[in-house]
């Protein structure tokens, strides 16, 4: 089975409350679904057991340490079937080579439609037989971007500089210092 995965912020939806209904989201939560242009960026996993990978590929953009990322799964053929998915590489943002290709957004989103992704992900969130989130720590993710760059899998170019100082990498030269001795 198919899912599209999207990091959140857990405490912002408060998953551990299960008293609170579905209807009453916090404002927090929806704050969590950052939109672009009224798009919503999710990554397509075939296999669960690749879901390291793509919390390395976040990890890999990160300009500061985090401790762990989550990702709610929801099935993909339920949100092709509820929203407007569209397939869009060109917009994966990734230092993980080859992952762009498993970029969707959600598009022409609106107060409504959000509402009810929202929902979606609450439910999720709230189903305690079948785990529908996901936890990558930092060490894990460092490992397998060291794993992927030995094999020539990481675009060196798009890694954050978190993942930079990991790798023993020198740090982005910033706008004001492209002319920097050390980057010329």
């Amino acid at each position: 089975m198919a899912y599209l995965v999207r990091t959140i912020v857990s405490s912002f939806w408060d998953e551990d409350k299960d008293e609170i209904p579905l209807d009453e989201i916090p404002a927090n939560a929806i704050g969590d679904l950052k939109t672009k242009g009224n798009k919503l960026s999710l990554w397509r996993v075939d296999d669960l057991r690749e879901l390291d990978t793509f919390g390395a590929s976040i990890y890999s953009g990160y300009e500061s340490g985090i401790s762990k990322i989550m990702f709610v799964l929801l099935p993909f053929d339920e949100i092709e079937q509820s929203f407007n998915l569209e397939h869009s590489p060109e917009e994966g943002k990734t230092a993980i080579i080859g992952l762009e290709e498993y970029h969707y957004n959600i598009s022409n989103l609106n107060y409504k439609k959000l509402g009810k992704l929202a929902l979606l992900i609450r439910q999720a969130l709230l189903n305690k037989k079948i785990s529908y989130t996901y936890k990558v720590k930092n060490k894990k993710a460092i490992e397998i971007i060291k794993d992927l760059k030995e094999k020539g899998k990481v675009a060196i170019e798009l890694l954050g500089n978190y993942a930079r100082r990991k790798l023993d990498l020198p740090p982005k030269p910033s706008e004001v210092c492209k002319s920097c001795p050390y980057y010329n």
